[in-house]
């Protein structure tokens, strides 16, 4: 583990809940949304992590998975659904 400032700026996010082991295919359909809204990734991801997985079985866990981008400047771009609630949570 470090310690290393962010400097985010927006950034598109999405609620995972499982053990930490299989997040990769939420970190992809994250990605995957980002590209579809013509949003470029910047930085690296990072993990927000919402339970003790010394207390918490691993298919509870829940982690909040958050990816910087640059604004698109395409006029078809529209805000990024939220995966886990179904709403939009990127402002346009």
């Amino acid at each position: 583990m470090r310690l290393e400032p962010l400097r985010e700026g927006p950034s598109a996010r999405i609620l995972y809940s499982g053990p930490y082991s299989e997040e990769g295919p939420t970190i992809r359909e994250l990605h995957e949304l980002m590209a579809d809204q013509g949003h470029e990734m910047r930085g690296k991801h990072h993990e927000i992590y919402l339970g003790d997985p010394r207390r918490t079985a691993p298919e509870k866990l829940k982690t909040v998975i958050r990816q910087p981008f640059a604004w698109s400047r395409s006029p078809q771009a529209r805000a990024l659904p939220d995966a886990a609630a179904g709403g939009s949570r990127v402002p346009r």
